[in-house]
């Protein structure tokens, strides 16, 4: 019988990237994705915020639902533009797939 090895997760500690918790700046977009998560995180605050109290039946508090709202939707915003002017997303590797295969394909055709 094989000896009893200790279990830890040393091969998917191999697998991540040098950066860990901070984003890799290489590539263009590096800030799409932190900025998709914070716009996540104030739509999360309105959320709460818009919490009606069954006693009163009001909202825990209007002005953090109209700012996180808003906040949101401006960090959406920015991303869409950001992907309108550059006409590429880092947020889908589906459609950098089709892309790589269009510019083979265009290749291709023009040799």
């Amino acid at each position: 019988m094989a000896p009893a090895r200790p279990c830890h997760p040393r091969p998917a500690v191999r697998g991540l990237a040098v950066h860990a918790w901070r984003p890799a700046r290489g590539a263009s977009g590096w800030w799409e994705p932190s900025v998709n998560l914070l716009g996540c995180v104030f739509f999360g605050i309105a959320a709460v915020a818009s919490y009606v109290t069954p006693e009163t039946g009001s909202m825990l508090d209007l002005a953090w639902v109209n700012w996180g709202t808003a906040a949101g939707a401006a960090c959406f915003l920015i991303n869409a533009l950001a992907t309108l002017r550059s006409g590429r997303t880092t947020k889908s590797p589906r459609l950098r797939r089709v892309r790589a295969f269009e510019q083979a394909l265009i290749h291709k055709v023009e040799h």
